[in-house]
């Protein structure tokens, strides 16, 4: 488990010391290589925690000891789980996406608006996206729209659970209706791959 996953080592300080990724983890001895040489940043006995980015999983976090530190490589044991932060369809990211919708849903199908609304998706998960609109809809619309942010462009029907007033308008919660399987795990590849990248902006 976690072999090739990405992670982030931390000190006793709660300061990020490196990043990199695993290479083994077995009996709660993990070895890491890490992108930079970080001899003298630890040192043998010392306690760490490592977040380790698994795109099943979620982020797990660990806490141990050093075990040993030779150039890239670093060996910690005793680890112990200390959270698992999000199966895939909690696994959400921030995001401050322009979007147009052209297209709502209804039991007739498909059908353009009078003019495209322009919304902003603030969230997404593999189960949804929660976006801002200065529109007001009914909950049950179903927007009809095409996801370009992963590596295929993914069309959605995304249907209105909830309705929140802002300031400036709505905020909409909405769902994926009937998504294949295969697009749900793109979606959620892409919102783990933005939760990494965050998250090392966070620490670096």
């Amino acid at each position: 488990m976690h072999e090739f996953d990405r992670c982030i080592l931390i000190d006793a300080a709660h300061t990020p010391v490196s990043e990199g990724f695993v290479r083994s983890f077995d009996n709660g001895v993990m070895e890491i290589m890490s992108a930079k040489d970080i001899a003298g940043w630890v040192q043998a006995g010392q306690s760490v925690q490592v977040h380790v980015y698994n795109s099943s999983l979620g982020e797990c976090v660990y806490e141990g000891r050093v075990q040993s530190v030779m150039l890239l490589h670093v060996y910690l044991d005793g680890l112990q789980l200390i959270t698992n932060r999000q199966k895939r369809n909690n696994t959400r990211v921030n995001t401050e996406l322009p979007y147009l919708m052209r297209y709502y849903e209804d039991a007739d199908g498909a059908h353009p608006f009078e003019k495209p609304v322009p919304v902003t998706i603030l969230n997404v998960s593999a189960a949804g996206v929660y976006v801002a609109c200065k529109e007001r809809f009914d909950i049950g619309l179903r927007f009809v729209f095409t996801f370009r942010e992963t590596a295929r462009d993914i069309r959605v029907t995304a249907e209105i659970v909830r309705r929140d007033i802002s300031p400036n308008g709505f905020h909409y919660g909405c769902r994926f209706a009937d998504i294949p399987e295969k697009d749900a795990n793109e979606i959620h590849r892409w919102v783990f791959t933005q939760q990494i990248e965050q998250r090392r902006r966070q620490f670096f």
